[in-house]
């Protein structure tokens, strides 16, 4: 709940100072993609209870506001985020279906290239470790892409 706690504060913070908090969500979903984008476990119960948390803190702080439909907003597409990695997470024994998951979900993203930039670092990360080399210029390529369109 510690996390919960500062993430919130976080939020908070930035409605405070600057009206909004739209960085916070754009780096927050980051962060959890690319956490969620290596080896998962039992993590994730933590960190669907500690979102759970965010949201109960945002709907009884701002309840009659529409920045609590923009954090439950948030919650929703971190829960996204999760769900996406589980269902990866599920192939772990078979890396093509992991691959096609990665690439499908960072397609997902295409309205946030942050965020697709992050989901196919993901994608660079495990064709690293399994020295897929050709693969992994083809995804630094894309990045590339990316990088230029912005």
């Amino acid at each position: 709940s510690e996390a919960g706690s500062l993430l919130y504060m976080m939020i908070k913070t930035n409605i405070q100072h600057r009206g909004n908090f739209s960085r916070t969500k754009l780096q927050s979903t980051i962060a959890i993609s690319r956490l969620c984008g290596g080896e998962i476990g039992d993590e994730f119960i933590h960190l669907q209870k500690t979102l759970e948390y965010v949201s109960k803190l945002s709907k009884k702080e701002f309840r009659d506001n529409p920045i609590g439909d923009e954090v439950v907003e948030l919650v929703q597409r971190l829960f996204k985020v999760i769900r996406d990695s589980i269902k990866i997470d599920k192939y772990n024994y078979d890396p093509e279906m992991i691959v096609d998951l990665t690439y499908q979900v960072s397609l997902g993203y295409k309205e946030s290239p942050d965020l697709r930039l992050a989901w196919l670092e993901n994608l660079v990360s495990f064709h690293t470790n399994a020295q897929n080399f050709e693969e992994v210029a083809q995804c630094k390529f894309l990045i590339a892409g990316l990088i230029i369109e912005a």
